[in-house]
């Protein structure tokens, strides 16, 4: 705009303005591009080095993982192990904000080594039981008599001056002959049943010390009782027996149930302990073993179902204890020492008891003229239930009790009379006799009769 102002003195006819418009502006241009490039090269910079860190901590972490005894970390041992220290503490504080969870155990489960153990406590309190079973069968009419072979477990439960007492199952020794004991050392003796209880299961056999050698008294033990009331569902037990008569076995399992009311195949009712620890045939009269070695039932095949796998049963000790101690104390006697008390009786089941309103027991359907229950007040139509303090509710408990008393010992016999359209109780001595001084007429059939056979009609 200066150019035709005759007062401008900067004025050059010669210079383009356009010209040094340009390369004002190249130069402007190039300081930028300068400066973006330095910026470039500053983050190419920091990247590079970024990624050289990376791939170095990468490298540094596969070496300590492959060889983490030798590798170090930030130049020396102590401060790896510091920092593995401050890692776990921060994982550890990770942890305990987390959800609660159902599923964690306070405590360790025991191993098979806790298992091995016990059964090697165990094994030698436990014995193998054989008898001699007669079998009699109807072909085309003709009966035929075959015997057989029976195969249960048992335990050694006492000891006295005389004999070895050891505990089984009743259905394992029922109408056995030549009872044989094998013991921890695959020795053998005979035994004979002390006394039993058919409706418990229960059954004591005696074995005099005289039949055992050294070295099997050296190799047995005595079975350590257990309390079943203690158990609680889940727990681990383990069980010990004949199994199939192939000899002692151990299976492993867990309380599935606690007193599980179960019916056998004649009718009796008992609180079992329900485990699915196996329980074959020879299992029967073996011990179930808490995880301290204790025995807390006994086991009997006899209430398993076949048709269910994974369920057996027990006979729980708390139970059986005060039966157990009954049998113990009875007397091994010939039949002519036996006390007999002289009635033919019907057992009263529940089932009748409600049809016909009368307490269960045993009916007194005749008794022996001049015998002990005659002498005793004892009448047609009184109910017996219990014999001294064991309570007695089928005719085979009250032929198995008054059998293990000896002929002349006096025994109270406790029994429900009708009296004007009522029960009362009544209790009385009675004085045992032999079978060979019964009075043996026309009111029975035979000697078991008189000891309170069966009949079929109350």
């Amino acid at each position: 705009m200066y150019e035709n102002d005759p007062y401008n003195y900067n004025y050059n006819p010669y210079e383009d303005p356009d010209e040094n418009d340009r390369k004002r502006r190249k130069r402007l241009f190039i300081v930028i591009l300068v400066i973006c490039l330095g910026v470039i090269a500053g983050a190419a910079g920091v990247l590079i080095h970024a990624t050289n860190q990376f791939v170095s901590r990468l490298t540094q972490s596969q070496e300590a993982a492959e060889e983490p005894s030798t590798r170090m970390f930030f130049g020396n041992e102590t401060q790896q192990e510091e920092m593995e220290t401050e890692t776990e503490t921060q994982r550890a504080d990770v942890g305990n904000v987390k959800i609660p969870s159902t599923a964690i155990l306070e405590t360790v489960p025991a191993d098979t080594q806790v298992v091995a153990e016990i059964a090697e406590r165990a094994l030698p309190s436990i014995v193998s039981i054989t008898s001699t079973i007669t079998t009699t069968y109807s072909w085309f009419g003709q009966l035929y008599s075959q015997e057989g072979t029976g195969a249960g477990s048992g335990i050694i439960i006492d000891q006295t001056d005389e004999s070895l007492l050891i505990l089984t199952n009743y259905h394992v020794v029922e109408d056995g002959k030549n009872i044989t004991v094998t013991y921890v050392d695959d020795e053998t003796s005979q035994a004979v049943i002390k006394g039993y209880d058919k409706d418990a299961d229960l059954a004591v056999l005696s074995v005099p010390l005289t039949d055992l050698g050294v070295g099997t008294m050296d190799a047995i033990r005595m079975a350590k009782m257990g309390d079943s009331d203690a158990i609680k569902m889940g727990e681990m037990v383990v069980a010990i027996g004949n199994a199939l008569g192939y000899g002692q076995s151990v299976t492993v399992g867990y309380v599935s149930a606690k007193d599980r009311l179960v019916e056998s195949d004649e009718g009796t009712k008992l609180a079992l302990i329900q485990t699915d620890a196996a329980i074959n045939p020879g299992n029967s009269g073996g011990a179930l073993l808490n995880v301290k070695g204790e025995v807390i039932g006994i086991n009997s095949v006899k209430y398993v179902d076949e048709d269910v796998e994974g369920m057996g049963f027990a006979i729980p000790i708390t139970t059986a204890e005060p039966i157990i101690e009954e049998l113990k104390s009875r007397e091994i006697l010939s039949d002519e020492e036996k006390g007999y008390v002289g009635i033919v009786g019907e057992d009263i089941s529940e089932q009748m008891s409600q049809a016909y309103r009368m307490p269960t027991g045993i009916y007194v359907y005749s008794v022996t003229e001049d015998g002990p229950a005659a002498r005793a007040g004892i009448v047609t139509g009184d109910i017996i239930f219990k014999i001294n303090d064991s309570s007695v509710s089928t005719m085979e408990q009250l032929r198995a009790k008054v059998n293990s008393y000896r002929a002349g010992s006096t025994v109270n016999v406790s029994y429900y009379r009708n009296i004007g359209g009522e029960y009362q109780e009544f209790t009385v001595e009675v004085v045992l006799t032999s079978v060979n001084d019964l009075n043996l007429n026309n009111n029975s059939n035979n000697n078991n009769n008189q000891n309170g056979g069966r009949r079929n009609r109350p």
